[in-house]
């Protein structure tokens, strides 16, 4: 489905009203396509998930060493800590970033599972059915 922004227009060409829809209700709701003029937009892709669908992007393993590891050491620790404050994980916040970045460098994770967790690929984002 591909959204757009339509400038609906009079027999003189002003603008009467926009409207963002996509092209099977513009054609159903104004099907004389002559008063449209059609300008695509761009949605931006948000990749924020939920707090569980994060956690569940590392593996039983992954996620038992990072706990383990959170016991002795106090960076691993405060991320743990900070972590169950979110509700919500944006893959494009710098701390999020940097947050699996200490996790390859601790040995936490192998290096190629960071571009997994940070991918919203196999996860629906916050707000979408």
């Amino acid at each position: 489905m591909s959204i757009k922004n339509y400038n609906i227009l009079d027999e003189s060409g002003n603008v009467l009203n926009t409207i963002v829809a996509d092209e099977e209700f513009m054609q159903q709701h104004y099907p004389n396509a002559n008063y449209i003029e059609r300008v695509e937009i761009q949605l931006p892709i948000l990749k924020i998930i939920s707090k569980a669908s994060f956690r569940f992007k590392f593996t039983t393993a992954e996620y038992s060493a990072l706990l383990l590891a959170a016991k002795t050491d106090i960076e691993v620790q405060t991320w743990v800590e900070t972590f169950n404050l979110y509700t919500e994980i944006n893959l494009d916040d710098p701390y999020v970033i940097e947050s699996v970045d200490m996790m390859v460098n601790k040995n936490i994770i192998a290096p190629h599972r960071k571009d997994v967790i940070l991918s919203i690929e196999g996860v629906a984002p916050v707000g979408t059915p």
